[in-house]
């Protein structure tokens, strides 16, 4: 299966893999190659993955977003995503605690959701990230 994910900003990833794991809404879900047709919404985790050739796992942390799958390809699009192979755990830290401090000096009346939730992805993907290495 072919798995895309892509934020507003960018393509995250674009990988053939044997089997997706996701946090939707109503909670985790793996897909399998055939998997029936889907359309599902996403919330804060960790989508997993393996690779088509190996049985190594990555992550890749994201926000919130949508899922479809007809089986074949799996797309995901997302508002934030952090791919555990993209940023060093220091740069992620650094993301999270810039974000931190920009909405603290922010004014009441600008718009920071977008910042807070930088900063929630940076903090899962760094507490996932401490946890695969236990």
């Amino acid at each position: 299966m072919k798995l895309i994910i892509l934020t507003p900003e960018k393509k995250i990833l674009e990988n053939e893999v044997s089997q997706v794991t996701v946090p939707t809404s109503t909670g985790e879900i793996t897909i399998l190659p055939d998997h029936v047709n889907l359309l599902s919404t996403l919330s804060l985790g960790n989508v997993l993955f393996k690779g088509d050739k190996s049985d190594s796992e990555e992550f890749i942390t994201i926000e919130s977003g949508f899922l479809t799958t007809n089986g074949k390809d799996i797309i995901i699009l997302a508002d934030v995503a952090i791919h555990s192979e993209e940023y060093e755990e220091q740069a992620v830290e650094e993301m999270k605690n810039r974000a931190e401090k920009i909405m603290a000096e922010a004014p009441k009346d600008r718009n920071i959701e977008k910042l807070k939730t930088q900063a929630r992805v940076a903090n899962l993907h760094l507490v996932s990230k401490k946890k695969r290495k236990i």
